[in-house]
């Protein structure tokens, strides 16, 4: 078994030193580099003190060191010590053995699968990222749907992953180095194959397990015509990649073997089955042996005995974090972590929280990279990317690896495959359900498959539709890894992100002919319910002429505040104000910007109506959002008191000089500002007064604004009253970002929509 730990030699530390002063780092910067809470590892390092493994090799990356020569290990041609069992002149061979073996592995294993066209290929080496297994498998939890959505919520993190398992993480090298039979499981994308080329590098490299000779088969490879039907065997396939059977013989019984066979769902339903039998009888008669085999994560019904099944986790965040770094470092060597820390600041926007739950998965990630890159953000069209990456798992990621499906879902167009995912999210969706019981989908499936023209399902009685469901529902899960079984017999969607898409895309193709005024009107009842945010979005840059939704969204702001009789006194006063305002701005963005000052002072509801407003203010308008902000300072001492908010305030009533005042309200701003305390009486009695006298003194100066400037008066709304204009605030902040978002309407509608925001 591989040292766990390394340490720096005396020359290597030299070379070290060098390197580290050149960056002109402090030790915890650099320990901050490798993901490091504390230096003490790093301090380990320079005085030659023995530090994990993994933790030695990330500090020489980061240092732009060979870790083999700085830690001495390359200094002696082949090994001064015997491996494992083996004594000197055997040790010697095999190291001689794997030399020659050494440019197949690289060729076979050096670079990353990728399912979509890039203009460079990736080296594994420069892009691998530490691979982590849940301990158990995900269908196997005994959990009820309850159960599931007490963990999960749509918070941006808990939108990432929906798995409880994913707190039980353990890295998949310990695994690895304890386990002598794994079956490895996950979905499409998730980094299966990368993990075993990872294995076969670093086994052939005598960086991890050098005892053994590495063998890396792709399943999808094999050919039944190639094999006899009684000759088919583990051992012939791994002798024709040896290609030296007698050594291959004393490597079996010896158990030398690393056989690392990837893709066991990718081979055909024959040939799997022989497949199986075969590595049964190996494990055997060569049960020494340590094989590690991969598979879809729908494929776990392929048993095999003795095997320790686990699951591959998704993406944690700080495994985002080393792959987008190392991503962005390798493309671009002088500005990568600075175009690494932009792109993972764009996923944490909230207009990207959507986006944000595709990393949890590599395949992604690295698509996701691939676009910032050429662009510079993520697209505006965000329904693009998700259409991407349904290409990806419905098409792209199979046809690149020349995989063929046999099911009777392969005989259903592409067209109908989306029409029947995009009926399984919009009918559960509709009714708020993420999670849903097998028997449920079953019957779904069982419900749609008459609308599927190619395949005729007129003459299937029940059990027989049944049980087709069954083999649509397994094939689903195995060759898309859309819906996934997170519980005994509950499923859901990969990615609630793709649900979304789906359920927005089932809405825009029936939202047609004489019905689309109907089925846009039961989309616009769902404005204030946060889940259908993205949906409601997506549909708007979908549908070939967004006007008729925004008229519905439109239709429905107004339903909110019906028969809300001081509600509406306080929009025709925002009408009013607007009146007194010169300047060219658009009368809904002025009417924002003052609705804004009553509600959260936050300029950016009228700066997205009206982008001038970001710029220089007209002189009444930059005086409200002066007087605005003054009462929100008194709101904040009376609040917590404190001699430098008081100190804002003093501040905050030197108006004379930036604004033009009337003489009467110039006055009467003097008089009440003295009648504030004397700084001179110290923080006690100042705190005191404030306490006492705070509330009516800064009532005293609401008043005195509202007297001359019309706005700042206490409308008296009441509880309900408050909640209906916070929701119909950010209701017409949702309109305004759907008029912004990537849409068909015209000029002409777009203003006449404008023109209605806040009326």
């Amino acid at each position: 078994m591989a040292k766990r730990s390394l340490k720096i030699s005396d020359h290597g530390i030299a070379r070290a030193k060098q390197a580290f002063e050149r960056k002109g780092w402090t030790q915890e910067y650099l320990a901050a580099e490798v993901g490091l809470s504390t230096r003490q590892s790093v301090w380990k390092f320079f005085t030659g003190k023995p530090i994990d493994r993994h933790i030695f090799i990330e500090i020489c990356f980061i240092l732009d060191l060979d870790w083999q020569e700085i830690s001495g290990l390359s200094e002696t041609p082949g090994l001064s010590k015997p491996i494992g069992d083996f004594d000197h002149s055997q040790a010697q061979e095999l190291i001689t053995f794997k030399e020659q073996y050494k440019d197949l592995i690289e060729n076979q294993c050096g670079f990353l699968e990728s399912s979509f066209e890039t203009s460079w290929p990736q080296s594994l080496d420069k892009f691998y990222t530490k691979t982590y297994l849940l301990p158990h498998l995900s269908g196997q939890q005994w959990l009820d749907i309850p159960e599931l959505e007490a963990y999960s919520s749509h918070t941006p993190q808990q939108r990432r992953n929906l798995n409880p398992l994913q707190t039980q993480i353990m890295p998949a090298v310990d695994l690895v180095e304890k386990e002598s039979k794994l079956f490895i499981l996950g979905k499409p994308g998730s980094g299966k194959t990368t993990f075993l080329q990872y294995l076969a590098l670093q086994c052939q490299r005598s960086q991890l397990l050098p005892n053994l000779v590495p063998v890396f088969l792709r399943l999808h490879l094999l050919k039944l015509e190639e094999h006899a039907v009684n000759q088919f065997d583990l051992v012939s396939l791994l002798s024709r990649q040896l290609n030296n059977q007698e050594y291959l013989n004393y490597l079996l019984e010896q158990g030398k073997l690393l056989i690392l066979l990837d893709g066991l769902d990718e081979v055909s339903d024959t040939l799997r089955n022989q497949l199986l039998s075969s590595i049964s009888i190996f494990v055997d008669s060569y049960s020494k042996n340590k094989i590690i085999i991969t598979s879809r994560i729908a494929a776990q019904n392929y048993y095999l005995r003795g095997f320790n099944y686990v699951e591959i986790s998704e993406f944690s965040q700080s495994q985002v974090k080393d792959f987008v770094k190392k991503w962005f470092i390798d493309k671009n060597k002088n500005d990568g972590k600075l175009l690494a820390e932009r792109f993972l600041k764009a996923l944490d926007l909230k207009e990207n929280q959507a986006i944000q739950e595709l990393t949890v998965t590599p395949i992604f990630l690295n698509f996701l990279c691939f676009i910032y890159h050429n662009r510079g953000s993520f697209p505006s069209n965000r329904y693009k990317l998700y259409q991407i990456g349904l290409d990806i798992l419905l098409v792209s990621w199979d046809k690149s690896k020349g995989v063929e499906r046999e099911q009777v879902y392969q005989q259903f167009s592409l067209a109908n495959k989306i029409k029947l995912l995009s009926y399984l999210a919009e009918e559960n969706f509709q009714k708020g359900k993420y999670f849903f019981e097998k028997v449920e989908i079953l019957q779904m499936i069982g419900s749609y498959l008459p609308e599927i023209s190619e395949v005729s399902f007129s003459n299937k009685d029940k059990e027989d539709l049944w049980s087709i469901s069954e083999n649509i529902l397994a094939s689903i899960q195995l060759q898309h890894g859309l819906l996934v079984e997170r519980a005994k017999d509950i499923y859901s969607f990969s990615h609630l992100t793709f649900q979304e898409y789906l359920t927005a895309r089932n809405i825009v193709n029936m939202a047609t002919g004489n019905q689309q005024e109907k089925h846009l009107e039961q989309v616009a009842t769902h404005l204030t319910n946060p889940a259908w945010r993205e949906v409601i979005l997506m549909i708007n840059s979908l549908l070939p002429d967004a006007y008729g939704l925004l008229k519905q969204l439109r239709n429905r702001i107004d339903f909110l505040i019906a028969n809300k009789a001081t509600i509406k006194t306080f929009l025709e006063f925002l009408e009013t104000k607007v009146e007194t305002v010169p300047g060219d701005y658009k009368r809904a963005a002025v009417k924002a910007f003052y609705f804004s000052l009553l509600h959260d002072r936050n300029l950016n509801f009228a700066i997205a109506i009206d982008v001038n407003l970001a710029g220089h203010l007209s002189p009444p308008l930059a005086l409200d959002l002066a007087l605005a902000r003054m009462l929100s300072i008194c709101e904040q001492i009376v609040t917590k008191f404190s001699l430098k908010t008081m100190l804002e305030l003093t501040l905050a009533f030197d108006l004379e000089r930036k604004y033009p005042l009337a003489e009467d309200f110039k006055v009467e701003l003097i008089a009440v500002k003295e009648k504030l305390p004397a700084p001179s009486l110290g923080k006690e009695s100042l705190e005191s007064w404030w306490k006492t006298e705070g509330i009516s003194w800064c009532r005293l100066l609401e008043q005195t604004i509202n007297k001359h400037r019309y706005f700042g008066q206490d409308w008296q709304f009441n509880d309900g009253e408050r909640e209906v204009l916070t929701r119909y605030y950010q209701a017409n902040q949702f309109l305004v970002e759907c008029l912004d978002s990537p849409c068909t309407i015209s000029p002409e509608l777009r203003e006449e929509i404008e023109r209605s925001l806040l009326s």
